[in-house]
């Protein structure tokens, strides 16, 4: 019989495990049949990743995944992959949840009110964050935060419930510290989503801080990084600086005897506390920052010129950062010069810090013109900063992001849609935007990698508010209009050629 079920299975995979034979063939066979052969074929590796990829493919189904684990034989089945010596069968729930995220959101909010289930799930999300294979375990890290970003009301009862809890806690309290350190990463992501996550776990958090005071450099060094992330909200920012050994972290972080590596992440959480404005921006700190970023800019180090492109991330987002910056033309005039690398690395990093510059708080007060002007710094091809807004530079710097947006390389793309996403809502900038012959027909295009296809999405979301509810003008109303009729017309032109 296992013999019989693995030819079937076979045959399948020469068809690329094609949908609706797929879910014909599931109908016929049961999880036991299917882990019966997985187990049968252990000792024939291709036939054993074969049956494998079978797997794979059904978790892959839309519908067929979620009868697997809605159903009673989920208890079955996920206890069978998570416990499985082979890592890559173990990773597989973790790949399914990554997949279907928004549909398995929803599996967990509706299994609040069956413990039994909701017991399941968190096993499926939690069994991996053990995992002793780093690989498995980073993986399963990224598909947690996904699934934990920007909780609804119901997913923050969820994170905040004894169950729920229970996990962290034995997390945070294994004797391995690499899976420690996971755990530590998780609990810091989930409190910068709600303050009401951090109240939760004001008890955990001294195990963290523990953690920290460890005379262990590698896992000092590994903390600091993680905790870094406390400054990205103000509940876990205010949290951090209630310690004693806070003072430390900004004492070292300006002592050029304290190892560069701890330096830069502390650095970096500095700058963080700044932007949530749980620091004080004197005149002392913004000269120490200040000579601390030319430094770090002319020591030709990779890691140096990371760090300080980010620590400007971070004081761009803030109005007297923001100001400080923009007065500084020598420190301009290098920022500016990592756009221009030749160096992929060095011109992503940029492009992200950037971002900064264009972010919007209701509560932060920044100058439209000085940020159109910081923006026409993307055209200036010259060896220095120009002091005026000239309309050529800013012409000069569209035509430069829509050529960033265009071209081959998806990671660029990304990190560009990600500015647009910023840029679209200072008007002045917008305007340049959609002047460009470019913009239309980009945002027309139907994208393939799925997370440029949803980010170009949501930004043109917010082109279409921006346009009928905020600006209003004609001019604006007319270009949405356009790109609506148009975007519907490749849509249906696109349906049509995969019919």
């Amino acid at each position: 019989m296992s013999e019989l079920l693995y030819d079937q299975i076979d045959q399948l995979s020469k068809l690329a495990f094609h949908k609706p034979q797929l879910e014909e063939f599931y109908k016929k066979i049961t999880l036991v049949e299917i882990f019966q052969v997985l187990k049968d074929k252990t000792n024939y590796k291709q036939q054993f990743y074969k049956v494998v990829d079978f797997i794979s493919a059904l978790l892959e189904h839309p519908n067929i995944y979620k009868d697997i684990i809605t159903s009673d034989q989920g208890f079955f089945f996920i206890e069978n992959i998570l416990g499985h010596q082979d890592k890559k069968v173990r990773y597989l729930i973790g790949q399914c949840i990554d997949q279907h995220s928004h549909d398995f959101i929803q599996i967990l909010e509706q299994s609040i009110q069956q413990p039994q289930y909701l017991n399941l799930y968190l096993q499926a999300i939690f069994y991996q964050l053990v995992d002793p294979e780093s690989d498995v375990g980073l993986k399963q890290l990224r598909v947690a935060k996904k699934l934990f970003k920007k909780p609804s009301p119901v997913m923050i009862t969820l994170i905040t419930c004894d169950m729920f809890s229970n996990y962290i806690i034995q997390g945070l309290t294994n004797k391995n510290e690499i899976i420690q350190l996971r755990f530590v990463e998780l609990l810091i992501y989930l409190s910068n989503q709600d303050p009401k996550i951090t109240e939760k776990y004001l008890e955990q958090y001294k195990i963290i801080f523990n953690i920290y005071k460890t005379d262990d450099i590698l896992v000092k060094l590994n903390m600091i990084e993680i905790m870094s992330e406390m400054g990205n909200s103000k509940a876990t920012a205010q949290l951090l600086l209630s310690q004693p050994f806070f003072k430390d972290i900004i004492k070292e972080a300006f002592s050029e005897t304290v190892d560069f590596y701890v330096r830069k992440y502390q650095v970096i959480l500095f700058s963080k506390l700044l932007n949530q404005r749980v620091q004080n921006f004197n005149p002392d700190v913004e000269k120490k920052i200040n000579k601390l970023l030319l430094q770090w800019f002319t020591q030709n180090s990779q890691e140096e010129i990371e760090g300080a492109l980010e620590v400007i991330k971070y004081l761009a987002s803030f109005s007297e950062g923001l100001n400080s910056l923009c007065k500084n033309r020598d420190l301009l005039l290098q920022y500016f010069q990592f756009f221009r690398s030749t160096k992929d690395i060095f011109k992503k990093k940029f492009l992200s810090s950037f971002i900064g510059f264009f972010e919007y708080d209701q509560n932060v007060k920044k100058q439209p013109g000085q940020l159109l002007w910081i923006y026409s710094q993307l055209g200036n091809t010259t060896n220095q900063i120009s002091f005026d807004i000239e309309p050529s530079l800013v012409h000069k710097s569209t035509e430069t992001l829509m050529n960033l947006l265009t071209g081959p390389f998806p990671d660029i793309e990304q990190i560009s849609l990600e500015l647009l996403k910023n840029l679209i809502i200072w008007e002045d900038i917008f305007k340049s935007l959609i002047a460009n012959d470019k913009f239309k027909p980009y945002f027309i295009k139907y994208s393939q990698n799925k997370e440029i296809y949803d980010l170009k999405n949501i930004i043109l979301e917010e082109i279409f508010y921006l346009c009928e509810k905020q600006y209003k003008a004609d001019q604006y109303i007319s270009f949405v209009q356009d790109l609506k009729n148009q975007k519907q017309q490749q849509n249906m032109q696109y349906e049509v050629q995969f019919q």
